[in-house]
This record gives C-alpha cells, structure tokens and sequence, in this order.
C-alpha cells in the first residue's frame, strides 16, 4: 500500500510539474507546433533529415525530459553542445505515432525552419494522429497548441506568428 501511495504521489509530482507555464528565454529560437526540417543522426546513427513539429522544448539538455517522454536523443558523443535548448520533435507520418522511436529529442542547431509553407498556401498536414494530443489544428503554417499545450508555453504563440510572418 505504501508504495502505490508513493508512486502515486510521484506521479501526481509529474502532472503538476507538466501544467507549470514555461517561460522562454532569449536563446530559444522556435516554438511548439512548428513544422522544422530536422538534420540529426538516428538512433542506429545514420543521418535523417526530415519534417517533424515541435512539440516542446528545454532550456538546454536535460535527462528527466528523455525519461518523461521516453525519446530516443542525438548521443554526446556527435559533438552537440548541451547547453543550448533542446526541443522534443515527432516524425510525421510514421508507421505507428505513439512509437517511441518516432519522437526525438534533439538540440536546436539540428533543426531548421521549414519554408515551403511560404510558398504553398494549400499545404495539408501530415497525416500523424500523434499529434492531435498537442495539437488542436493545423493552420497551414503550424500546429495550433490545444488550450491545455497553449497555457504551458504562453509566450510562444506571438514568437511562433513572428517566425512565420518574417
């Protein structure tokens, strides 16, 4: 009985710590919901270079991030700096969304802002029900955060409309 209460304690530490609002800093280039070309080495090391969406972000590497959400990350020894901001990415269109090899965690200078939606208006989303746990809605620039993913990064919102508008 002891351990369930301290488990469950433990878990309800985590829901709490998840609702906490984060606040940006000047070094944190992107924002949740957006569409990046992601230039990482994957788990068995060979180079990816594809679409994902941002789904959340640190202010640098951070190891309870990867045991939260169960990610697969760019190994140290690639030579990426660890204290610039990491962000938690999905792969779009995988062959199961909730696998964990679908999510990455990955430093910011792996990733770019994907600029063919300033050129293609009519852009459907990618089919990735994964998602839509995040996401209410893709605008055809971005992943619109739910109320929920929106009120815990409260400011990236107007960061997000700038990058894209720019």
């Amino acid at each position: 009985m002891a351990n369930c209460l301290s488990t469950l304690s433990t878990q309800n530490a985590e829901i709490g710590a998840a609702k906490v609002p984060r606040h940006r800093l000047p070094s944190i280039e992107f924002t949740v919901g957006l569409v990046m070309n992601c230039n990482c080495r994957h788990n068995e090391g060979y180079l990816r270079r594809d679409l994902c969406v941002i789904v959340s972000w640190d202010e640098s590497f951070r190891v309870v991030s990867l045991k939260k959400w169960g990610m697969w990350w760019e190994p140290i020894t690639h030579g990426f700096n660890l204290k610039q901001p990491y962000y938690h990415v999905i792969f779009f269109e995988p062959d199961d969304p909730l696998d964990a090899s679908n999510h990455l965690y990955v430093p910011q200078e792996a990733l770019e802002l994907w600029s063919a939606y300033h050129e293609y208006h009519d852009y459907q989303s990618p089919h990735n029900p994964g998602l839509f746990i995040y996401f209410k809605c893709f605008d055809g620039h971005r992943y619109v955060p739910n109320d929920e993913h929106a009120a815990h990064f409260p400011e990236d919102d107007a960061v997000a409309l700038s990058l894209i508008d720019g």
